[in-house]
């Protein structure tokens, strides 16, 4: 089990122990934001550190994954743009036309198929 993402202290179990330390220096603008983002949020410094460190390790891996997404969906856009082209041009107009059909429908339905993804990876995840 995670810990909860609230970084309020009292909402993590006693089964967590945090025994590592970590320090850094930060600019004025920066311990700025930090502040701002602890009175937003009503936490303590270390609990709004844990929980944006969390959030941008969780973002990092996001940001992956939705890279691997986009060069799918570039290589797929790439075909489909393609293909209806060469079959036309060849005279096969039905075979386009159904061709565009059934990817129009498929990529409408890829909401659908990302909140599915997510959820699947979340469950293998625990």
């Amino acid at each position: 089990m995670s810990p909860p993402n609230s970084g309020n202290s009292e909402d993590i179990p006693d089964t967590h122990n945090y025994t590592e330390a970590v320090g850094t220096r930060l600019t004025p603008k920066t311990n700025g934001r930090l502040e701002d983002y602890k009175e937003r949020e009503g936490m303590g410094t270390a609990g709004a550190l844990r929980h944006l460190i969390r959030a941008g390790l969780d973002a990092t891996e996001d940001d992956a994954d939705n890279t691997t997404a986009r060069l799918l969906a570039i290589a797929v856009v790439s075909f489909m743009m393609g293909f209806p082209t060469i079959a036309a041009a060849l005279g096969y107009y039905e075979l386009a036309i159904s061709f565009v059909a059934i990817t129009t429908l498929a990529l409408a339905a890829m909401p659908q198929l990302r909140t599915a993804w997510h959820a699947l990876k979340s469950t293998l995840k625990t």
